[in-house]
């Protein structure tokens, strides 16, 4: 499938697993540099060196924390040079409770 993405700059979170890492995959089979950010830096880095994907660069990073989420937005500007064309945010968490349950620290993870 050509997307007409080619060249391009993308920073995906949750990328070390399940769709964030098929997104990887699909992204650099069209030619587009990826910033890869995840908190398992170990899995990622393994797929990307398993599956020779040599145009991502892996990242870890809490995003349930504000100031490592701004941590990684300036890791990820510092390596492109400026700000990405694609980005997909990925990163998924949480627990299965009522609203009513739900705390505001749970809210803002």
């Amino acid at each position: 499938m050509d997307l007409g993405v080619s060249g391009q700059r993308a920073y995906v979170t949750g990328a070390a697993t399940g769709i964030g890492r098929e997104i990887v995959r699909r992204l650099t089979g069209e030619g587009v540099s990826v910033f890869a950010v995840d908190l398992d830096l170990d899995s990622l880095e393994g797929y990307i060196r398993d599956e020779g994907l040599e145009t991502v660069t892996a990242h870890r990073a809490n995003l349930s924390s504000l100031l490592e989420c701004n941590s990684a937005a300036e890791a990820g500007l510092r390596h492109f040079g400026g700000p990405p064309d694609i980005l997909v945010n990925n990163v998924g968490a949480g627990t299965l409770s009522s609203f009513e349950d739900t705390d505001d620290e749970a809210w803002h993870r």
